[in-house]
């Protein structure tokens, strides 16, 4: 995998916490999760600061496959 994907995690990463912060405000019950395909999310966990950002972050993740359109995984 490109750094090019680890910095599109990290960016994503902060326009998710804004949303989150902004929709507590709005609707403080609903849980907020990333999307991201299933693939990218098993290679990004190679990194040793990605899985301990998701965890510091409290980070709620939704892991899609892309060619058959369907939900593999749901990671709270």
């Amino acid at each position: 995998m490109t750094s090019s994907k680890l910095y599109k995690f990290y960016e994503a990463l902060g326009q998710f916490m804004s949303y989150r912060i902004g929709l507590r405000n709005q609707e403080p019950d609903r849980i907020l999760y990333l999307a991201m395909p299933d693939k990218v999310y098993k290679k990004l966990m190679e990194y040793t600061t990605v899985p301990e950002t998701i965890a510091e972050a409290n980070l709620k993740i939704v892991t899609v496959d892309i060619i058959n359109e369907n939900i593999v995984e749901w990671i709270a």
